[in-house]
């Protein structure tokens, strides 16, 4: 079978090249003469999105996701990998779980990489068998909780800096954090009459850890940064050499404290919506470089856990399946960055910064590809999200892109009903 991609804008070499592309079963080839089927419209073809940060829930909260909800959802969205994080029943965290963890996930057509946790069940008390577990996968998270112990974290950097890891940080003092804290700490938390958090929790610990990856030498990758605090201690560390990356949320990109207009727990997420002025901070950091990539941290709940007030909701909310659409007609269509740099940060850099088998589009490989209609109009509903997860602070907003195609080591995994019928 030969598709021929008639006259697209290809993403090569960091830029979008208006050229036909095939696929020879499968295979990538920039010149052929005889072909099957042919796509052609106002489309672009990507590397497959390679999203650093989901909660796809299976084993132990089935209700909330299962895989093959994560995986619809995912497939939408124009992703083509994920990294699973492994807050899960019972936690991954060793060899037995990781493995089993691994043998769930052949039934999804998305690639799944799997974060260990750096401490047993994520209590912060011991320190898994990260020596053994690195030989056979590298990268540690204990992300939903910091590690509060600096000597325990600087026990971890140096087994993951020996063995060429990555720890994945979910940045936490919660020494600076008050019990039943839901919103961030400012003028909503006094509008609302709620608990609020504290940003020196986020920037204080980044603070710290940044210190010990310099002594250590460990790649300190920093979960989804939100505080403008935070995004200046990466660049300067980034300045004087540290090998530190950072990512950042579609929802901390796009919305402030600002954007709370009741007392409603669609808008709940840890870390959660800060202040304007972290936002603009947020978006400088990708326009500069200091932050590296987007990932969506998709953290889906049932109705029950989100549909209710700050105080009483769980955190966390969804969006593989739409975040590069958000971004695209919020961030690009307003030139706030170009589509280029989108796309970099969402495919190019995560499997970079993460040293996966290149996703570049280059002839000769396997298809690892994302083909998206710019001239789309839909809006973010409800009734058609594909994740079990319903709740979004990002209901009722326009999109005007969508995946149509997207296709996974050569094979079709997605395509949109009727597309060039």
């Amino acid at each position: 079978m030969i598709i021929k991609l008639e006259n697209l804008n290809v993403f090569i070499n960091n830029t979008l090249i208006k050229q036909d592309l095939y696929l020879e079963n499968g295979i990538i080839r920039y010149n052929l003469s005889n072909y099957d089927r042919v796509i052609k419209g106002d489309y672009i073809v990507i590397p497959g999105i390679t999203d650093l940060h989901t909660h796809l829930r299976e084993r132990g909260f089935e209700y909330k996701e299962t895989i093959s909800t994560a995986n619809k959802a995912a497939l939408k969205g124009g992703v083509n990998t994920v990294f699973a994080m492994p807050n899960l029943n019972p936690t991954c965290d060793s060899l037995k779980t990781l493995k089993k963890q691994e043998e769930i996930y052949k039934e999804a057509d998305i690639k799944i990489k799997q974060f260990v946790a750096i401490t047993k069940k994520q209590e912060g008390k011991e320190l898994t068998d990260i020596d053994n577990i690195a030989k056979y996968n590298r990268f540690f998270s204990d992300d939903g909780k910091g590690v509060q112990s600096e000597a325990m974290m600087f026990e971890a950097m140096k087994y993951v800096a020996k063995n060429n890891g990555i720890i994945s940080a979910h940045c936490e003092d919660e020494s600076e954090l008050t019990t039943n804290a839901c919103i961030h700490l400012g003028k909503k938390s006094k509008e609302f009459n709620l608990i609020g958090i504290s940003s020196k929790s986020e920037y204080l610990q980044i603070e710290r850890d940044l210190k010990l990856a310099k002594l250590t030498k460990c790649h300190y990758h920093v979960d989804h940064i939100s505080t403008r605090q935070g995004v200046d201690l990466v660049r300067k560390a980034k300045s004087k050499g540290i090998k530190v990356t950072a990512e950042v949320t579609p929802h901390h990109l796009l919305l402030s404290e600002n954007d709370i207009k009741e007392n409603d727990g669609k808008y709940k997420m840890n870390p959660p919506l800060r202040s304007e002025e972290d936002r603009i901070a947020l978006i400088q950091g990708i326009i500069d470089g200091t932050i590296d990539v987007i990932a969506t941290d998709h953290a889906p709940h049932s109705k029950k856990e989100k549909e209710t007030t700050f105080d009483k909701a769980k955190f966390g909310v969804v969006g593989i399946e739409f975040a590069f659409d958000l971004l695209y007609e919020n961030l690009v269509k307003k030139k706030i960055i170009t589509l280029s740099k989108l796309i970099q940060l969402m495919t190019i850099n995560p499997t970079t910064i993460f040293n996966l088998e290149s996703n570049t589009i280059t002839e000769g490989k396997l298809a690892n590809i994302a083909i998206f209609d710019l001239n789309s109009s839909r809006f973010i509903r409800k009734e058609t999200i594909l994740s079990k997860g319903k709740s979004t602070c990002f209901e009722g907003r326009h999109l005007s892109s969508e995946c149509v195609m997207n296709i996974i080591d050569g094979e079709i995994k997605y395509e949109k009903e009727n597309l060039n019928a």
